[in-house]
């Protein structure tokens, strides 16, 4: 659903004492998804939510099959809006993004206000890069708390159509 935002199950756990069951082995590294395929991904809604471990991103991508995505760590000031909010930025990239719904995502973020790790969900932007073999590339930043673990997958789309790329960042290591 373009343009939405939600939340699932409120945060209850304290910043000093661990929810039980939220250990995590995820890491800080760069998480990465690369399809030899050429695939055109349109995408259609981005939205945030919230755990009792982790705070989420999902971004909802119409494409088969699904592109390759990257999620990584970046300099704050270096990140696709300078001054994102939070001590750290991570970098969302999905390959092959084609925004066709233009007038529903462009310009969107979903509000993050209360969430326990994220800060600031920046609009994604599409970029060509014709020496590719990838139509487009688009991009958004997502501003943290600090640098924490996360992790980065694909689910399939509702429906069995399409993907979701989910972004989960843990509350704490």
């Amino acid at each position: 659903m373009a343009g939405t935002a939600s939340s699932a199950a409120a945060d209850t756990g304290s910043p000093s004492a661990p929810a039980p069951g939220c250990t995590v082995s995820w890491g800080s590294d760069e998480k990465v998804a690369d399809v030899e395929e050429q695939s055109v991904t349109a995408l259609v809604g981005v939205r945030a939510g919230r755990h009792q471990c982790y705070d989420r991103l999902v971004v909802d991508l119409f494409s088969q099959p699904p592109g390759g995505y990257a999620v990584s760590y970046v300099d704050p000031s270096s990140a696709q809006d300078s001054g994102v909010r939070g001590g750290a930025a991570l970098a969302v990239r999905v390959d092959g993004g084609v925004l066709t719904e233009m007038e529903d995502i462009t310009g969107y973020a979903p509000s993050v206000a209360g969430f326990r790790t994220f800060r600031e969900v920046t609009p994604f932007t599409t970029s060509e890069d014709l020496e590719t073999t990838w139509q487009s590339t688009s991009q958004a930043t997502l501003g943290v708390r600090a640098r924490l673990p996360f992790r980065a997958f694909l689910l399939p789309g509702a429906g069995g159509e399409g993907a979701r790329l989910v972004v989960d960042v843990a509350h704490r290591w």
